[in-house]
């Protein structure tokens, strides 16, 4: 299948559907193969996990994900909201290999270019979380204004680096000293979920410097997650033009999400990271999002897969509910 040129040939997932009762349709049959007309909401796999220093398994995650979808509706109880009636398909995953990390990130930039010519909202699956320098840059290039940037991460991600050694650990230094034009001032970047022995001083003071927001876990314990979405709102959005969402899954605790790169306790819970994102996703402003970090050779289970395939559905059921 190809989207829109040549250059960015765009693999299919090969995903078996089953037959379910028409009355409780499946949150699988929401996502249908994209057929040429614009949307409002695509989805687009990133199977790419060349720079992750630790454990090696994000590329299988957009296919896991698909395949989780299968054991959800698309009606959600504690919001009272069914977005079986959203307009989205399914765009296939970008074709990568495992090569060099800087032209993977280039080829990912431009499909996700082609993506919102077509689509209003990408939804991106990763991937490690270096992809995320890649989908803010295509974001940049058709935004016209700043870009304020939510992540929920157990890790500030701003290590340095040398051309050679971009990682997982990087995007968010990359973004704000690599994109033209300096779209995303740290000032409107808000790091959510951040806990334990997992990062350093150093790298804090660089985000502190850089006048990035951080609520840790225990910040979103004490205040409660509705109240951290609103700040982080009014923090990302305070004079930018668009709001992308990170979700990196580490950032939930190993007990609920084991199939990481880096797991780790004392995280937030799923019920945390969901809510969250479901308030995130009704403000208006923001216009992509991604999963990322999923390993789901780490997690026999499948939980970490279907936390992503949750983490998608909730951002899907905050838009359909903004909407009304």
């Amino acid at each position: 299948m190809k989207l829109l040129s040549d250059k960015f040939e765009l693999s299919k997932a090969d995903i078996q559907r089953r037959d379910s009762d028409e009355r409780d349709p499946r949150a699988l049959d929401l996502f249908k193969p994209y057929e040429g007309k614009k949307v409002d909401f695509g989805l687009l796999g990133v199977p790419f996990d060349g720079a992750v220093k630790g454990r090696p398994g994000a590329r299988h995650a957009p296919d896991s994900i698909r395949e989780a979808f299968r054991f959800y509706s698309t009606y959600n109880y504690e919001h009272d909201v069914d977005v079986s009636g959203m307009n989205a398909a399914d765009f296939g995953n970008v074709k990568l290999t495992r090569e060099n990390v800087k032209e993977a990130h280039d080829r990912i930039t431009s499909a996700v270019g082609q993506l919102l010519s077509v689509a209003d909202v990408p939804m991106i699956m990763g991937g490690d979380h270096s992809i995320t320098f890649a989908t803010v840059k295509a974001l940049s290039e058709v935004t016209e204004g700043n870009i304020g940037i939510i992540t929920f991460d157990s890790h500030n991600d701003v290590r340095e680096y040398e051309d050679d050694d971009i990682s997982s650990g990087t995007p968010f230094r990359r973004i704000l000293e690599e994109i033209e034009g300096e779209p995303v001032k740290g000032k409107n970047i808000v790091q959510i979920g951040l806990h334990g022995f997992l990062n350093s001083s150093y790298y804090r003071d660089y985000a502190i410097s850089k006048e990035m927001m951080i609520f840790t876990a225990d910040v979103v314990r004490t205040m409660g997650m509705e109240n951290v979405i609103k700040g982080a709102l009014m923090q990302a959005g305070d004079g930018t033009e668009a709001i992308y969402l990170s979700v990196d899954i580490d950032s939930v605790d190993q007990a609920e999400a084991p199939g990481v790169s880096a797991p780790s306790p004392g995280g937030l819970s799923s019920s945390e990271l969901l809510k969250g994102i479901f308030h995130i996703a009704s403000e208006s402003k923001v216009k992509c999002m991604d999963v990322v970090e999923i390993a789901p050779p780490l997690d026999s289970s499948g939980n970490s897969a279907r936390l992503g395939a949750n983490a998608l559905l909730y951002f899907l059921g905050g838009k359909a509910k903004s909407i009304g």
